[in-house]
């Protein structure tokens, strides 16, 4: 095994790394990064990545966090956390409000759909549930999140 890794400073963030090969044939890496979700691809999956940029940012960039990206149908989608920075709770640790969905069909450029998920009251956290994971099996999607 070989750890893909990158000099201190060649791209701004190293949280939760996800890497998914498309159909143009590069590796393309997301990653949680301070100011928004940025993107790396390769054409070798421990080659040198090429650094994209911000595919996007959202409002205060550590809302959105734990980027997986799937493909379905022609179109890849992106899911991630959305987590409510507050004074209160003023980092990504704390109180969860949902995940989120952006469509793509290049992995550059991204347009975001109405949330995918909201907490509902009896949901079994109130904090800390994040990267959330999809999958579509026998005509249904599958989520999965930790």
């Amino acid at each position: 095994m070989k750890l893909i890794h990158y000099k201190e400073g060649n791209y701004p963030s190293q949280a939760d790394p996800y890497l998914i090969k498309a159909n143009d044939g590069y590796f393309y890496m997301y990653v949680t990064g301070v100011d928004a979700v940025h993107a790396f691809r390769s054409k070798e999956l421990c080659g040198e990545y090429e650094d994209i940029g911000a595919v996007f940012s959202v409002e205060n960039g550590k809302e959105y966090w734990a980027p997986s990206v799937t493909y379905i149908d022609g179109k890849y989608y992106m899911y991630g956390s959305r987590v409510g920075v507050t004074p209160e709770y003023p980092t990504h640790w704390g109180k969860q409000h949902g995940f989120d969905v952006y469509i793509s069909e290049d992995l550059e450029n991204w347009e975001k759909i109405p949330s995918v998920f909201e907490k509902p009251d009896d949901f079994w956290a109130t904090e800390n549930y994040w990267a959330p994971e999809v999958h579509y099996y026998n005509g249904k999607f599958y989520m999965f999140a930790s």
